[in-house]
C-alpha cells in the first residue's frame, strides 16, 4: 500500500480485518469490536462518514451482525488509500480457508436418457414431460423438464404469474411467440427466455416428435404437468372450463389458443 500514510495503513488493516475476520494476521493485536471497526470508517473518511437510508453507523449491532451492509457515503477520503483498501478487500477471499464456506446441502442428480426425477402420478407424465431436475431437488430454486411434443402442438397462449422460463431446442423445430411476436422457425440450439407476466406460447412446427428443454424458476411447475396429466387420463380431451381452472391454480392465466389452432 505504497503511499498510505501509516495512520491510514492501520485503519485499513483494522477494517479489513474487523470485515472480514478470516484474513486476520498471525500476531495482529488489532480489535476486532464494532466499535472498532465503526472508528476505522471514520478514521479513514476524516471523520465525515454517513450511512444511506435509516442505518446508523452508531449502531454496534447492525455492524456486528450485518457488516456488509455498511454502504456509507464518503464525503471527504484519501482516494488511493480508498483504492488500495478496495484491492485489499477484493482478494481476501482467495485466502479463506475451506472450513470458512459452506457446504454443499443438495445432492447431485443424475439421469441416464429418458429418465425422470418427479414422482408424478401416471405413467404419461413422465414420457410427455419427463422431469429432469425437480424443485425439490434444486432447494426451490428452479425445475427443468424434457417437453417431448408432437407435430402441430404446443401450449394455448397464456402467462405465467410466479414463473420465468428458459427453452431450449434440443431435437426437431420450432416456431415461438413472446408478446405477440413470433420467431423464425429454432432447429437445435435454439434458445428462448420469456419473463413472467408476458404472454406466450409455442410450438413444434415439424412433422415428426421433437424435444424441448424448460427451465422454469422458481421451481414447482412440475405439479402443473403432474395435475394436467392427471386430468386428461381421467377425462380424455379436457373441457376449456376445466383446463382454464387448472392453469389458475397453479398461477396462470390462460389466454388463448393454441398456435397452430384456430381462435
Amino acid at each position: 500500500m505504497s503511499g498510505m500514510s501509516g495512520n491510514h495503513r492501520s485503519d485499513f488493516r483494522e477494517i479489513v480485518c474487523g470485515l472480514f475476520p478470516h484474513c486476520r494476521q498471525s500476531g495482529s493485536s488489532l480489535d476486532h469490536s464494532p466499535q472498532a471497526r465503526l472508528s476505522g470508517l471514520k478514521s479513514l473518511a476524516g471523520g465525515n462518514l454517513q450511512l444511506s437510508g435509516r442505518q446508523s453507523l452508531g449502531n454496534p449491532r447492525l455492524l456486528a451482525q450485518q457488516p456488509h451492509y455498511i454502504l456509507a457515503h464518503v464525503e471527504t477520503v484519501d482516494r488511493r488509500a480508498l483504492l488500495s483498501a478496495l484491492g485489499v478487500i477484493a482478494v481476501t477471499p482467495l485466502f479463506a480457508k475451506a472450513g470458512d464456506y459452506a457446504k454443499p446441502t443438495l445432492a447431485p442428480v443424475i439421469l441416464p436418457p429418458g429418465g425422470n426425477h418427479y414422482p408424478y402420478a401416471v405413467d404419461i407424465a413422465k414420457k410427455v414431460a419427463p422431469c429432469k431436475v425437480s424443485s425439490a431437488d434444486s432447494g426451490g430454486a428452479f425445475s427443468a423438464f424434457e417437453n417431448v411434443t408432437p407435430p402441430k402442438q404446443g401450449p394455448p397462449l397464456h402467462l405465467h404469474h410466479r414463473e420465468d422460463e428458459w427453452f431450449y431446442v434440443a431435437t426437431g423445430k420450432f416456431i415461438f411467440e413472446i408478446d405477440g411476436k413470433r420467431t423464425e422457425e429454432f432447429g437445435p440450439g435454439g434458445s428462448v427466455f420469456g419473463p413472467r407476466g408476458i404472454s406466450h406460447r409455442w410450438a413444434n412446427s415439424g412433422t415428426e416428435n421433437a424435444v424441448l428443454v424448460v427451465l422454469t424458476a422458481p421451481g414447482g411447475f412440475e405439479t402443473f404437468f403432474d395435475e394436467v396429466t392427471q386430468t386428461t387420463v381421467k377425462l380424455g380431451q379436457i373441457p376449456h372450463d376445466e383446463l382454464k381452472a387448472i392453469y389458475a391454480r397453479h398461477g396462470v392465466d390462460l389466454l388463448g389458443p393454441r398456435m397452430f389452432e384456430q381462435s
